[in-house]
């Protein structure tokens, strides 16, 4: 799609032109996702950037990629060995039991 030119108007309002709006069924009121990215505005509806997670997570699922497990060995090179099992179910912080 061609470039176009607008202004912003009042308020920080930016008027998205017909053929834009036409081209990826946008209405009034659905949500943007607004991003700033090296210099340049992206603006994209929030169901192309859900429809990109599902596709990610989708993808990820094929691979049989464990989040719980990444997530805790990340949490671990973060904040180090804080966090031990308890007798319940759950963790206590070792710094809170010292």
């Amino acid at each position: 799609m061609s470039r176009q030119h607008t202004k912003i108007g009042e308020g920080g309002r930016l008027i998205i032109p017909a053929s834009y709006r036409k081209a990826l069924n946008l209405h009034t009121g659905d949500d943007l996702i607004i991003q700033l990215e090296e210099g340049e505005i992206r603006i994209f509806p929030q169901s192309l950037a859900l429809q990109r997670i599902r596709a990610a997570f989708k993808k990820d699922a094929s691979k049989k990629i464990n989040y719980t497990d990444d997530f805790i060995a990340f949490r671990k090179k973060i904040l180090g060995n804080i966090y031990v099992k308890s007798s319940y179910s759950g963790f206590i912080c070792t710094h809170c039991i010292n």
